[in-house]
């Protein structure tokens, strides 16, 4: 796991992103695999492949570490908009 570590140090440095930025952000090989399995399941790529790719036992554990990303939200965001335009007060033609 040192060696996968230091090559992801290696790699973000390469980026700009130097130790003490990539302390403040959080940034590890973990919270690499929690992207990558965000973006796998919101691009539906089968779940046995994602658990292959990640280690996961269970589908359960997949969706754990599912972080919806807000554009994947969108249609979500779009079907409550609309139920609350619905819902608005008129105002009367007094």
């Amino acid at each position: 796991m040192k060696l996968i570590t230091r090559g992801l140090c290696r790699a973000l440095a390469e980026i700009g992103i130097d130790d003490a930025e990539r302390r403040r952000r959080h940034l590890s090989f973990h919270s690499w695999r929690h992207w990558l399995n965000s973006q796998l399941i919101e691009a539906h790529v089968p779940p046995e492949k994602i658990r292959m790719l990640t280690g996961h036992s269970s589908s359960e554990m997949t969706l754990l570490y599912y972080h919806a990303q807000v554009d994947a939200m969108a249609d979500v965001r779009d079907v409550q908009t609309r139920m609350f335009e619905n819902c608005l007060v008129q105002p009367s033609r007094a």
